[in-house]
């Protein structure tokens, strides 16, 4: 961070890692927390997208440099290319003497991935390494580590489906850590934490209705169906689904297109050559559409868009996705992949 910034603070960082200690995989609190900079550069991040909108471009570049660096020195200092993960932190004396710790909990991996660390040009492979880490290590973290978890995925899910596929079964499990053990134990708003027994009340001392642990409910609508907003007021949408396995998947997202109350529909069906998504686009706002190709198949097989049933010569590639070149105008369309 800039000098002066992170004294200014004063904070610890047991600070941020606000973890149940079931759920902390044995993180290591060191002088430089891998999960508190990763927290930092996503929210910079953040800052610099919201500066843009605002026309403050010069803050803007100033809080995204802050992003990128921070999100530099994470992948020079504690990735472990070989593992596919992060170490927790670093540790020492001093400064001069700062060196990695020796522990890679499932916290310090996720963070960093939800964060946006992930450059395939500087280190080619380097999600796909991430997101097998991650499935292979399983769900060592709380339900609310679990919803940052999910963005990560999807992030990386843009160019690997493996990742969106690992998405859709966490949010599928029947594990002890997962939202269907929280079903099971008669819940019906998500629970505080992951329930640990096998029968109502096993959640000692824990609330039974906590947004925190709400994950896959924004997950489902921002990056499963993938719609979310590019432009302040909706005037400008993304639409870029990653269903994964599922076959076919039908969606209402309620929105406010410059204050007025409207609704984006979106019904997918996929086959194995096949992906097709019917889509509603409210009045005053226009989409851009990017299109996986159907579960199964490699990009380079599905190359043809179209748009209500004419083939459209104007694309671009984003990862695995495939995209209109312009947006699609407010109206009910059909649009294919194939």
């Amino acid at each position: 961070m800039p000098p002066g910034i992170y004294e200014a603070l004063q904070c610890t960082c047991t600070d941020l890692n606000d973890w149940p200690p079931q759920y902390q995989d044995g993180y290591i609190i060191g002088n430089v927390s891998t999960v508190a900079n990763a927290y930092i550069a996503f929210a910079a991040g953040k800052v610099a997208q919201m500066a843009t909108w605002l026309g403050k471009h010069q803050e803007a570049t100033y809080y995204q440099s802050v992003s990128d660096r921070i999100l530099m020195n994470l992948r020079a200092r504690l990735y472990n290319a070989t593992e596919g993960s992060f170490s927790d932190g670093l540790e020492g004396a001093t400064t001069q003497e700062l060196t990695p710790i020796q522990h890679g909990s499932m916290q310090a991996t996720l963070f960093p991935l939800m964060a946006g660390v992930v450059n395939e040009t500087a280190i080619p492979g380097m999600g796909l390494k991430m997101v097998g880490w991650l499935k292979k290590t399983g769900m060592k973290c709380s339900c609310m580590a679990a919803y940052w978890l999910l963005q990560g995925l999807y992030k990386t899910g843009v160019h690997y489906a493996e990742a969106a596929d690992h998405a859709l079964e966490v949010m599928r499990s029947t594990g002890m850590n997962s939202w269907t053990n929280m079903l099971q134990q008669g819940a019906t708003c998500t629970m505080e934490s992951w329930p640990d027994g096998t029968k109502p009340g096993s959640v000692p001392d824990q609330t039974w209705s906590h947004p925190w642990c709400s994950g896959p409910n924004s997950n489902i609508i921002r990056f499963l169906l993938g719609v979310r907003p590019i432009d302040l007021g909706w005037a400008r949408m993304l639409i870029m689904p990653q269903p994964s396995s599922l076959m076919s998947v039908n969606g209402s997202v309620p929105v406010l297109v410059q204050g007025v109350p409207a609704t984006v529909e979106v019904q997918l069906v996929q086959s194995r050559t096949t992906f097709e998504m019917s889509v509603t686009i409210p009045e005053g706002s226009g989409a851009r559409v990017c299109i996986p190709p159907a579960q199964g198949m490699a990009s380079g097989d599905a190359k043809v868009l179209s748009l209500d049933g004419i083939v459209v010569a104007a694309v671009e590639a984003e990862g695995r996705m495939l995209c209109f070149a312009t947006d699609i105008a407010p109206g009910v369309h059909i649009v294919s992949r194939y």
